[in-house]
C-alpha cells in the first residue's frame, strides 16, 4: 500500500501525466455527464480548475491517510450506498481524515455512460478550493474532490482494454501509446468529483444530460445510467465510523518505514474489514453473527444522539442526529445453519 502511495506521488510529479489528467478533468467539467459534476462553460477556466483539481492530490498526497478495505467490506459499501436516501447531504465533519487515499479489494463496480463496466481499485481525496457554478459567490469554495482510479496492473477494467483500440482509431503511432502506458502505470483515472458542504448525494444512477446524450448517440453509442460514486465514498466513510467496521493498523517493516519515511509518507496503513462478531454497539446498531441462521436485511436510519457523538449533525440549533447503519444480524433456531438469499450477504467466513 505505501509502496504504491510512494509510486502516485513520484508519478504526479512528472508535467505529462500532471497535462493528460488536468485535460481529462477539464474536459469532464466543462462537459459535464451529470449534476454530480457542475459544469463550467469557459474552457480556459475549466483546464485552470482541471490543473487545481490535479494539484491539490499532488500537495495532499504524502500526508494523506492509507487505507486497505476488504473486499467482503467492498461489498457491504456497495449495498450500503444502494440503500442510502438520495435527499441525504455531504457533510465534511463524517470525512475520517482531511484527505485519504484507499485500496478497495477487488474494485467497487463502476457502471460508466457509455454503459462498460468500469472498476474502482483506488479512490483518494483531498481539500481544494473550487468555484462552482450553481453557488457562486464571487470566491472559491473549500470543497473536497474525489479522485477515482481503475489499477491497469492488478485489475484492468473494459476501459483499460479499450485503450488501444481507441488510440489506433485516432491515429497515434504505437510509440506515443506506450509512453502513455509507461507515464500512467497503474494509476487509469476514472474521474473526480467536487462535494461541497450540504450537497445532495443523489439517485444511486444517475442520468446524463440531453446534450449529452445526442452526443453519445451521434457516436454510435447508446447512453445508459451511470454509477454516482459520490454515493459509495459517502457509505465509505460512514461505515469507518460504525462498529460494523473492524479496523486496525497493519504492520510495516523496518526497510518500507525507512523507505517511505525519505519521502515523507506517515508508515500507518489502516486496514478496514468487516467485524466477524460485533462488541460494543451504538445505539440502534444489532449484533451481527455470520456463522448460521439466516440473515435479516440491513439499512441506515437516523437516530437522536449527543453532540459528542462522531457521526453527530446537528439538524436544528441544540438538536444533534446521525446516520447509523443498522446491520445485518441472523435470526433463526439455535444450530441451524446460515442460508444466504442474496448475494450482498455472502459475507461470511
Amino acid at each position: 500500500m505505501l509502496d504504491h502511495k510512494a509510486d502516485l506521488m513520484v508519478r504526479l510529479e512528472n508535467p505529462l501525466l500532471r497535462r493528460m489528467w488536468t485535460g481529462q478533468v477539464a474536459l469532464d467539467i466543462h462537459n459535464p455527464r451529470a449534476a454530480v459534476q457542475e459544469a463550467i462553460e469557459s474552457p480556459p477556466l475549466a483546464r485552470a480548475q482541471g490543473a487545481a483539481v490535479v494539484d491539490a492530490l499532488r500537495q495532499t498526497l504524502p500526508n494523506a491517510a492509507a487505507y486497505h478495505v476488504s473486499a467482503e467490506m467492498g461489498t457491504l459499501i456497495q449495498y450500503a450506498a444502494s440503500q442510502l436516501d438520495g435527499l441525504d447531504r455531504i457533510q465534511h465533519s463524517i470525512m475520517p481524515t482531511r484527505s485519504g487515499i484507499a485500496r478497495f479489494e477487488g474494485g467497487l463496480p463502476f457502471h460508466d455512460v457509455r454503459g462498460r463496466k468500469m472498476l474502482i481499485s483506488w479512490a483518494c481525496w483531498a481539500p481544494v478550493l473550487v468555484q462552482y457554478a450553481q453557488h457562486d459567490t464571487g470566491e472559491p469554495m473549500t470543497g473536497t474532490v474525489i479522485y477515482l482510479f481503475n489499477d491497469h496492473r492488478e485489475e484492468p477494467d473494459e476501459i483499460y482494454a479499450l485503450l488501444p483500440k481507441d488510440a489506433e482509431s485516432k491515429g497515434f503511432p504505437q510509440s506515443a501509446v506506450d509512453e502513455v502506458e509507461r507515464t500512467l502505470g497503474r494509476w487509469g483515472l476514472i474521474g473526480c468529483n467536487n462535494l461541497y458542504e450540504g450537497m445532495r448525494l443523489g439517485p444511486a444512477m444517475m442520468t446524463t444530460r440531453e446534450e449529452h446524450a445526442a452526443q453519445i448517440l451521434a457516436e454510435g453509442d447508446t447512453p445508459h445510467e451511470f454509477t454516482n460514486p459520490v454515493r459509495l465514498m459517502h457509505a465509505f466513510w460512514l461505515l469507518l465510523g460504525q462498529t460494523v467496521a473492524d479496523t486496525s493498523d497493519a504492520p510495516v517493516d523496518r526497510a518500507r518505514r525507512k523507505r517511505t519515511g525519505r519521502m515523507g509518507i506517515p508508515h500507518r496503513v489502516t486496514v478496514v474489514q468487516l467485524r466477524r462478531k460485533e462488541s460494543a454497539r451504538a445505539e440502534g446498531e444489532t449484533l451481527v453473527e455470520w456463522s448460521h441462521r439466516w440473515v435479516v436485511r440491513g439499512h441506515w436510519a437516523w437516530y437522536h444522539v449527543g453532540p459528542d457523538h462522531p457521526l453527530a449533525q446537528e439538524v436544528a440549533p441544540g438538536r444533534f442526529m446521525a446516520r447509523i447503519w443498522r446491520a445485518p444480524y441472523v435470526k433463526g433456531p439455535e444450530g441451524k445453519p446460515l442460508v444466504v438469499t442474496d448475494k450482498v450477504y455472502a459475507l461470511h467466513r
